[in-house]
């Protein structure tokens, strides 16, 4: 529909990738298939979509899908906004090292002293800015944005592997609970066995050695 294919759109602009982005970027993709010509004429047109129902929840989880992916974007440019700063102060402060040693006569004799010269500075510089306040809190937001874009891509895909019937992530972990639990309750009920039957051989010699004595 008209609201659906500017936000596919989109999608491609941002670089979404992975399974969701294969997904949700092509035509003949199974969510394609899910809100395309196939479907009935009220869900060809997602502005006309009523809020209430299937519609209302595929489309919810859809848009949570991409601004968690947008805002992962931002906390990861944010991230790599930090590091290019911090590179470029270092090789500023570089610079100024080799026109410091030029005034005063020095000279640089070799690229392994180079080398030794920016990696000083750059450890000194990467240190102040991994303890910063500033950058342990990008860093929290990188990884709780990447947790809550997997989250959501997991979601969109959950959805769309059930209009393939095609068991969910969700019914898998289910099912190995359950498939754990019964194994458990097996271990149990053989040891249970094991331990009746050891009573069962101990009381019947007791009985045996009991009538011997009499």
């Amino acid at each position: 529909g008209p609201l659906l294919k500017p936000w596919l759109a989109s999608i491609q602009g941002t670089g979404l990738g992975g399974p969701l982005g294969d997904m949700l970027g092509s035509e003949n993709s199974p969510f394609g298939k899910i809100l395309g010509s196939g479907m009935e004429p009220a869900f060809k047109d997602l502005a006309q979509i009523p809020m209430v129902g299937v519609g209302r929840e595929q489309i919810a989880k859809l848009m949570r899908a991409f601004d968690v992916h947008v805002d992962m974007r931002k906390a990861t440019q944010k991230y790599q906004a930090d590091i290019t700063k911090t590179i470029g102060e270092a090789m500023k402060e570089t610079m100024e090292q080799l026109v410091e040693l030029s005034r005063k006569g020095e000279q640089i004799q070799s690229v392994r002293e180079l080398i030794r010269l920016w990696v000083r500075i750059a450890d000194k510089k990467f240190t102040r800015m991994y303890i910063s306040e500033d950058f342990v809190e990008v860093q929290r937001e990188v990884s709780r944005a990447n947790l809550q874009n997997k989250l959501a891509q997991r979601a969109v895909l959950e959805m769309i592997y059930k209009q393939l019937d095609i068991p969910t992530r969700t019914e898998l972990d289910d099912a190995y609970k359950t498939l754990y639990g019964l194994r458990r309750e097996v271990r149990e009920l053989r040891s249970a066995r094991k331990q009746g039957e050891a009573e069962s051989v101990a009381l019947t010699n007791a009985r045996k050695r009991a009538e011997a004595e009499v």
